[in-house]
């Protein structure tokens, strides 16, 4: 990933239901991606991100957009790792 903060809209045991996913993001002409994550029990996961933005502040605020419009239920705010 790269650097800056992600919004976590879903998270999808299969990648073809995660991309589909990630399509309709798109469609809305936002920077979305798929990535994987493996949880503790050996898991993979596959979150669909929007971003990254600059910072936690700016991720919150297009979250909150998002969900006055009704396009999003859920969120996390996810930090790409430091190198």
């Amino acid at each position: 990933l790269a650097k800056g903060v992600y919004i976590q809209v879903a998270s999808n045991r299969d990648r073809a239901d995660a991309d589909q996913e990630a399509a309709a993001w798109k469609r809305r002409k936002l920077p979305t991606l798929v990535s994987s994550w493996q949880a503790r029990d050996g898991v993979v996961w596959w979150r669909v991100l929007l971003g990254p933005y600059p910072d936690r502040k700016r991720a919150q605020a297009t979250a909150q957009r998002l969900r006055r419009q009704g396009a999003l239920d859920f969120h996390l705010l996810v930090e790409a790792p430091r190198p």
